[in-house]
């Protein structure tokens, strides 16, 4: 987190910008916040969030036109709120910026960054992408408003939010000149039980769409071996286009395909447990009754 704040602070649009830290969790961080970085809106909670649930306590109570999304394991890269603001100047804009792997020495770290965000390279050319995380993500929040708040529950809020985003008719622009820094873990366990727990919220999330069908549901439960090697086939082909992103991919693709197929399993078992024999039950617990 310090580094987090400490690369926002050093942004020369730094006047420009209104940091909140939603902090949730049991360690020292909001001692730190509180002592080394005053000029932070800093809200505490006793009780652990989920990310979009954080993320619309913050977009609450933001008073800015443009909302940024950062996590605390990411840092700004020089010029970043700049770019923010210039990419913003076309009306109706959400624009997802490029994201830096800050521990390259580390090969699961490289696992979990291509999984993630090999749609979102530094030097890909500018583009429209369908889905993305939430991280290095900024949109008006008029259209906040409009669509809605993120999924309180699980970790796919930041997915789910991009149907809502088609859905309404808004594309989601890549802009490789907003770059930030994001650190990954080494742990590999712990990657590939992440992956599968993403991949459950994301099936559960899946069925509350009306076009998911009872038979697509299935084909998507039969087919989930296909699936990370369709992912692992779609990441090939945008690190071969440069050599820096090439090479590791070529070192990482057995940890890829076993992260990959944990996401794929998860998925498949959310479907299937949350309701492929029938009509999706919800989950009333998210935030605002979203459906697909």
């Amino acid at each position: 987190m310090g580094a987090c704040l400490a690369s926002l602070e050093g942004q020369s649009a730094r006047h420009a910008l209104e940091v909140i830290v939603v902090d949730s969790g049991r360690d020292h961080t909001a001692a730190l916040v509180r002592e080394a970085f005053p000029w932070v809106r800093l809200l505490t909670f006793s009780q652990r969030l989920y990310p979009g649930r954080a993320r619309n306590i913050a977009v609450g109570r933001a008073r800015g036109e443009i909302i940024a999304f950062l996590d605390a394991d990411a840092e700004a890269e020089g010029g970043w709120a700049e770019a923010i603001l210039a990419a913003h100047q076309a009306p109706q804009a959400v624009v997802a910026g490029a994201i830096r792997n800050a521990n390259p020495e580390s090969l699961v770290s490289w696992a979990a960054y291509l999984a993630k965000f090999s749609s979102r390279l530094p030097g890909n050319p500018p583009g429209r992408l369908k889905f993305t995380p939430g991280l290095n993500l900024s949109l008006p929040k008029t259209i906040l408003a409009q669509c809605g708040p993120f999924l309180e529950q699980g970790y796919c809020s930041d997915l789910e939010y991009c149907w809502r985003l088609r859905q309404a008719g808004y594309a989601i622009r890549f802009d490789p000149a907003i770059l930030v820094a994001h650190r990954h873990t080494d742990d590999f366990r712990g990657l590939c039980l992440s992956q599968w727990e993403r991949g459950w919220d994301f099936g559960k999330a899946r069925l509350t769409s009306p076009s998911f069908s009872r038979l697509r549901r299935w084909l998507r439960i039969f087919l989930a071996g296909a699936v990370p090697v369709k992912m692992l086939g779609e990441i090939f082909l945008r690190a071969r286009r440069r050599p820096e992103y090439l090479e590791p991919f070529l070192r990482v693709w057995p940890l890829l395909l076993v992260e990959l197929a944990c996401w794929a399993a998860g998925e498949a078992a959310g479907i299937f447990k949350s309701g492929a024999l029938g009509r999706a039950a919800g989950n009333g617990g998210w935030a605002g009754g979203a459906r697909l």
